[in-house]
């Protein structure tokens, strides 16, 4: 499971000083994973504008949402699916 940060959460729940400072960044990092290490409680998410890197700190968790991660399926599985053809 991943921790995403979503720009529609932090519109809802982050003061609006917070909002204020980082309204030219939510864009950016909007979508992006959240990683939460520590027991502090909250997150780091790093980005990139214009060639300079950002790490933005703290990340409140109801600032993000959690998204399944799907497994890939084995690239033999997929081959199987398709029927041979023979042209002769």
């Amino acid at each position: 499971m991943k921790i995403i940060f979503d720009k529609k959460l932090f519109k809802r729940h982050a003061p609006k000083n917070i909002q204020k400072i980082l309204s030219h960044h939510v864009d950016l990092i909007d979508g992006r994973e959240v990683s939460f290490e520590g027991e502090e409680g909250f997150g780091t998410v790093e980005y990139e504008d214009e060639g300079q890197n950002y790490e933005l700190y703290p990340v409140y968790p109801d600032w993000c949402r959690e998204e399944i991660i799907k497994e890939k399926e084995p690239i033999a599985s997929k081959q199987n699916r398709f029927q041979e053809i023979s042209l002769k």
